[in-house]
């Protein structure tokens, strides 16, 4: 039985971009987002994002997850140089046992947690709900409000 989506109906489904070397970590999102009636694309490089967006309409909803592996100030300098051009694309990062719920605006997600936490998170971003009310402003600035037909 496939589970609801608890955005279907307000926002389109949306689509999950997974930047991760982890085989596990990509197939357990891709498992709870095909429950959820969310399509997924494992990246093999943030350089084919640009590709693979392309090939998404351009009214869908779009979220990215990073595995930020060893460099998480890495990989917050990659999402937020993507919010910079991709201003629709929601981005999360999993990394190992994060300080913060977010920083810079970025949500961030402990890699260990379950993946329909992941995904609720991904959903959470997508949506603009900042991880905390502090992030709000930061959030107002950057995420442009989604039309309903």
């Amino acid at each position: 039985m496939m589970a609801m989506n608890p955005v279907r109906g307000v926002f389109p489904p949306l689509h999950v971009f997974t930047l991760s070397a982890d085989a596990r970590l990509v197939g357990d999102i891709a498992d709870v987002c095909e429950e959820r009636g969310m399509v997924t694309s494992r990246l093999d490089s943030l350089g084919s994002l640009p590709q693979a967006m392309g090939a998404v309409e351009s009214s869908a909803a779009v979220a990215l997850l990073i595995d930020a592996g060893d460099s998480l100030s890495d990989a917050l300098q990659r999402a937020e140089t993507l919010t910079a051009i991709h201003p629709e694309l929601a981005i999360v990062i999993a990394t190992n046992t994060p300080r913060a719920r977010s920083e810079n605006g970025i949500r961030l997600i402990d890699r260990w947690r379950a993946a329909d936490r992941i995904v609720d998170e991904l959903e959470l971003a997508y949506i603009g709900i900042p991880a905390f009310v502090s992030d709000r402003r930061h959030a107002q600035s950057t995420i442009e409000p989604v039309r309903l037909p």
